[in-house]
């Protein structure tokens, strides 16, 4: 296998976004940041776990219904039938290894964007953009297609489709009305107790069986990315069927792919944050050659200390140009000893810079370096990399918003969004990080 450096990866290769999208499973922050789920996970909630439903009533739900893994998130939703003070919240324990369905993404959030697209697939054999709203349905729909496989839930919030056989109450208890605290002040309390899981290991009380994962970046399964792709003859039901069919606890060949992954996550992610602050510490347009060089020459000892335990000693660079186009020893070492995800990524473009440092000055030499380092981190897209800058005060905490775009009533279109029916896709803007206020003024 030859292993060229002058070779970028694929245009259509996916590796890079399965690795990112396993990567961010059960975490807050980047599931909110990239809100289109990609990837349906078996996996299990174990016996002892706390849940919590806020209803309007005393009762067990006598169907499917929502549930919170925290207080803050389901208070949202209690109150009292009768429009008095106070509302219902009960909380919940599993009595038994809840067998759950996870969908990546913010899929519990209703929005036309596609953020629910692999829950009305499995629950309706097509996407179902203008049904956003229609969540009673949807669970429903979800819960009875998981009845063939002993399916007792599913993963966005913990949709739950049995309240009697797998969960017992613990307390049914009509809370005092809130005081003084403005809505606002709860919403915040909810987004805050979310942001608790915003980065590994995120929710701990979910346990996803990665070996089971099926993804729509396989291209195997789905060979195109565009959004004809979820009406090809090639996504089946039987595939996942198999995966929920199979015995419990079975765990494939036994590797720990999460663990590998953030191996190589946290070995990487920081040195490649730091190989980017030193090459923009210094700007195009400096003048000095001693600031130059100094940065050139920090750069390449950070190079070098991430590709040290793959650096034979009988291993030489070529000598001259023309022989870069094959990748070294070294790089194949590297990317071989972790998952193969690197090939064309960060190692393959150190090498090729290391490499031209004998050709060029100096400064073209941090250009390049630079330009390298840049498009690496743009195609890896690492969540690692997105966070406020600079972070957020003790009175704020940190999160990825979207927002709708304002409207502009000199272009004939005044009109506000149904509560019926979400803004149209167009009408939001990317989520951003953002430092919200847990005090008040608010910025919810």
């Amino acid at each position: 296998m030859k292993w060229r450096l002058d070779d970028p990866p694929n245009v259509n290769s996916t590796a890079h976004l399965v690795f990112e999208t396993v990567n961010s499973f059960l975490q807050h922050w980047p599931n909110t940041r990239m809100r289109n789920g990609h990837n349906i996970v078996p996996g299990s909630v174990p016996p002892g776990t706390l849940l919590y439903h806020g209803t309007w009533h005393s009762g067990l739900p006598p169907g499917p219904e929502w549930t919170a893994t925290d207080p803050e998130h389901s208070i949202l939703f209690c109150r009292n039938t009768n429009g008095e003070d106070g509302c219902w919240h009960l909380t919940l324990i599993t009595t038994r290894p809840l067998k759950v369905v996870y969908f990546d993404g913010s899929s519990a959030a209703k929005g036309p964007s596609g953020m629910m697209d692999t829950q009305d697939i499995i629950a309706w054999g097509k996407v179902q953009p203008d049904w956003a709203y229609e969540e009673r349905d949807r669970i429903e729909a979800l819960c009875e297609w998981g009845r063939e496989y002993d399916v007792d839930g599913f993963v966005s919030e913990v949709m739950l489709c049995n309240f009697t056989s797998s969960v017992r109450v613990v307390s049914s208890l009509t809370l005092a009305k809130p005081g003084t605290s403005p809505k606002a002040s709860r919403m915040f309390e909810a987004i805050y107790a979310g942001s608790q899981h915003n980065c590994y290991p995120g929710e701990t009380r979910v346990q996803l069986d990665l070996s089971g994962l099926v993804s729509f970046y396989d291209t195997e399964l789905v060979p195109s990315l565009v959004p004809a792709r979820f009406e090809t003859e090639r996504w089946t039901h039987p595939r996942l069927g198999e995966v929920l069919s199979r015995p419990a606890y079975r765990s494939g060949s036994g590797i720990d792919w999460l663990a590998l992954i953030r191996v190589v996550v946290d070995r990487y992610s920081e040195r490649l944050e730091f190989v980017h602050y030193l090459l923009n510490s210094t700007g195009p347009d400096s003048s000095g050659s001693d600031n130059i060089t100094d940065t050139a020459m920090k750069t390449q000892v950070q190079l070098g200390n991430m590709l040290a335990p793959y650096i034979l000693v009988d291993v030489a660079p070529p000598s001259t140009l023309s022989k870069t186009k094959e990748a070294g020893p070294a790089y194949r070492l590297c990317a071989t000893t972790h998952t193969g995800m690197l090939k064309g990524g960060a190692m393959t473009s150190s090498e090729k810079l290391l490499l031209n440092a004998v050709h060029d000055t100096t400064r073209e030499i941090c250009r390049i370096w630079k330009k390298d380092i840049d498009e690496l981190m743009a195609w890896l897209d690492w969540n690692a990399w997105v966070k406020c800058r600079p972070a957020c005060g003790p009175e704020s905490v940190s999160r990825c918003l979207t927002g709708l775009r304002p409207r502009h009533p000199e272009n004939g279109d005044p009109r506000s969004p149904s509560p019926s029916q979400p803004p149209p896709a167009e009408d939001w803007e990317r989520p951003q990080p953002r430092c919200i206020r847990r005090v008040d003024p608010y910025t919810i």
